[in-house]
């Protein structure tokens, strides 16, 4: 057994030493996650996905950032899911927070449905990451962001011995990510860089027929919305109608 062997399964931690890893990473993860952060322009009402949810901390960042909105985090290790559910208990109640266990190349999610979807340290561990992306585009909506952020830019003195120590993990360099992200379809992509860590942003882009989409349900809405005042009324009218009727009757 070589010495990879014996490192806790980065990406599906498991049994006592996952457990441990899960908790170290809610930990040592915390400045590089905090200036991920900081790069997102929330209103407060968005749905937001953390992919690679982990220890559930970030899901727990999101929700005083989003107090209006639905934070939702997926991982494949039961043992995140259990620590996120446990975290954010509360917030699962109150119906503002969900937790998944599965995977990011296939998202158990309708299309168009989140406003951002986040990647902590974790895309280094996503088998096909092409097809990742295009998933994560599907589940995204149009005009919507996905941040990727990741302590390691590529570039750092120990970047080329991590693969080698950390079973199944993959490092791409800022334009790798940039040139994967274009051609999977995302636009606007920003990079930002600080003492190793990177940070990658993207935006599915509003198409022509997606603007059709939205004119279209929102006169369906106008709509809907006049035919429900138009029965409201008709039907005010019939119960104030019945009410003179039945009290002429009594005079």
């Amino acid at each position: 057994m070589n010495f990879s062997e014996k490192l806790p399964a980065f990406a599906n931690p498991q049994g006592a030493a996952g457990k441990l890893l899960i908790a170290s990473m809610n930990i040592f993860h915390t400045p590089v996650s905090l200036w991920g952060i900081s790069h997102l322009d929330l209103a407060g009402n968005e749905k937001i996905l953390d992919i690679g949810c982990g220890g559930g901390i970030n899901l727990s960042r999101f929700l005083k950032k989003v107090p209006r909105g639905h934070v939702t985090g997926i991982d494949l290790s039961p043992d995140c899911v259990n620590y996120s559910f446990m975290r954010n208990r509360n917030a699962i109640e109150e119906g503002r927070c969900s937790v998944y266990e599965g995977s990011a190349e296939l998202l158990p999610f309708g299309a168009n449905h989140f406003d951002v979807i986040t990647a902590f340290e974790t895309i280094y561990f996503w088998p096909n990451l092409p097809n990742t992306l295009k998933e994560i585009k599907r589940v995204l909506k149009p005009g919507g962001t996905f941040l990727i952020v990741n302590e390691a830019d590529g570039y750092g003195f120990l970047d080329n011995l991590y693969p080698k120590i950390i079973k199944g993990m993959t490092l791409y360099k800022t334009e790798e990510l940039s040139t994967i992200l274009t051609k999977a379809g995302f636009t606007n992509i920003e990079i930002d860089t600080k003492l190793g860590c990177v940070t990658v942003s993207a935006r599915r882009p509003v198409t022509a027929l997606d603007k059709v989409k939205t004119a279209v349900r929102f006169d369906n809405v106008r709509k809907w919305g006049r035919a429900a005042l138009f029965a409201a009324g008709t039907a005010a009218a019939v119960c104030t109608a019945a009410c003179l009727l039945k009290k002429n009757k009594k005079q």
